[in-house]
């Protein structure tokens, strides 16, 4: 899959029931610091449309999503919707 490919997935109605499915497996909590979670990070590419929490994606909060690609308050574009 192309990054333009992936940008698609990520708009679709099949990535936002994964995402919120995800989201509430993981009871919206970041997985690093135990915030709300808003996020959801790919730890993994290799099962891309069947991802699974804690294998292939992670919940975390903004802050910690920002952190982890080394990323401050700014540079951070953030998804609208999925």
């Amino acid at each position: 899959m192309n990054k333009y490919e992936y940008i698609e997935y990520l708009k679709s109605d099949e990535w936002k029931e994964k995402r919120k499915y995800i989201m509430d497996m993981a009871d919206w909590t970041c997985s690093k610091c135990g915030n709300k979670a808003t996020q959801l990070h790919h730890i993994s590419y290799d099962n891309l449309g069947d991802e699974e929490l804690d294998t292939d994606v992670i919940a975390l909060c903004k802050d910690c999503h920002d952190e982890i690609h080394g990323k401050g308050d700014y540079g951070y574009v953030e998804h609208k919707g999925y």
